[in-house]
Parts: structure tokens; sequence; C-alpha cells
């Protein structure tokens, strides 16, 4: 699956540009030229990466990064026409991942967020899926009702799926990782695991709307 990336920038033309270039490479891209519309398509697209101008119509880039990580830690690289270390600083210091000065080179933009991506990949801490909240890290769940009490096995059943939000993890991989066998006669039990999670933290068990079955295949988590 191609990774997915938002440009929040809005000058069009340079958008254009960078868009052009990352679908070149293989990557699934979508812009977006002011606050409002980076959280629509942010909501819609679920971003592995955005790349977020410092000065936006009507709001700052820095303003706008706790909106973007409201449900997940997206990693974001700030462009920016400032370049004082001032800047960088105040940047980094909003949770950017990175800091890029316009104007830059393409090589060089590619470069940074492919060495983002790496870093970044697979490191999930807190995940949020409606009125419920899991910090893998706490091994803490909380709903509306207070604490939930999950296992070891599903806080590492949510962390594994989580780590490949909205994508299809078969079967044998969870057997594989998470319950570490090799016998393909255990696929029962991941089922009952994740019959089990939902009542813990779907709304609505005969309709999820977070762990969603891939029939014939097996599981992800939507994020």
């Amino acid at each position: 699956m191609s990774r997915r990336i938002l440009i929040v920038d809005d000058d069009r033309a340079l958008s254009e540009v960078i868009r052009d270039k990352l679908v070149i490479e293989g990557f699934d891209v979508e812009c977006a030229a002011d606050l409002d519309e980076a959280l629509r398509r942010s909501e819609s697209l679920r971003p592995d990466l955005v790349l977020l101008d410092v000065m936006l119509p009507k709001s700052s880039g820095f303003d706008l990064v706790p909106m973007l990580r409201r449900s997940r830690k997206v990693p974001i690289i700030f462009l920016s026409a400032r370049g004082l270390q001032v800047d960088k600083l105040r940047g980094l210091e909003a949770g950017a991942d990175d800091y890029i000065t316009k104007p830059f080179d393409m090589q060089e933009l590619l470069a940074r967020i492919r060495a983002v991506l790496r870093r970044t990949a697979g490191v999930v801490d807190v995940i949020t899926l409606g009125a419920v909240t899991v910090d893998f890290t706490r091994r803490v769940a909380l709903g509306p009702a207070g604490a939930i009490l999950l296992t070891n096995r599903e806080f590492e059943i949510l962390q594994f799926l989580a780590e490949r939000s909205n994508r299809t993890v078969h079967r044998d991989q969870l057997i594989h990782q998470v319950w570490g066998l090799v016998s393909p006669g255990t696929r029962r039990s991941v089922d009952r695991a994740i019959a089990r999670l939902r009542e813990k933290i779907e709304p609505d068990t005969k309709r999820p709307r977070y762990l969603i079955t891939a029939y014939g295949e097996g599981y992800a988590l939507h994020l």
C-alpha cells in the first residue's frame, strides 16, 4: 500500500509541484490550502505524513499541529520561508519531526520525507477510538465509564494492528507475531480474541467501527 502524504500550503503552484514529484515516487498525495481544508482532508486521507507550511491564511501551522494529532501522532515536516534558527527551534518544539526552509531542493525534500517515515514507522504510543483511549506505554485503557480492563495480549493485538492501521493484517501474522506460534490451527483463537476486544472497545459490536473484518483474510484497525 502506498504511503499517504497531505500537503498543507496556500501556495497552490508549489503544492502541485511537490504533489507531482511525490506521486511519481509512488506516494498517494492530497493538498489543502488552509486549516479547515487540512482537517477535512486529514480525516478522510489518514495521512502517514504531513508537509505543513508555517504561514497559513488566518492561522499558523504551529496551531494546526495539535489538531492534526488529536487521534494519532502523524509525523509532520514544516515547510517555511522563515529560516532563522529561532523559527526552526519553535517548529521543532511545537512537535514537528523536521523543518525545511524554502526554497528547497526537491531531492532533499524527498530524502527528508523518507527519513522521517523510516524513523517514525510503527511507533504508536496512544490511540483514540471514539470515546475510548488506549495508552500502550502505560498499559491503560479508558472509556466513558472509566477504566477498561484489557489483558496483555489484548494490548499487544491492538498495538500490532495500530502500527499497521487501516491495512488488513492476516490472521497468520497475528499468530506469529502476537501469539508467537506457527500453527494455523490457532486462527480461531485470533477470532475469539478479536470478538472479546470488540466487546470492550466498540460502541456496537454488531456494527464495528474500528476493528474491521477482512473476510477470508484477517482484520484491520481503522483509526
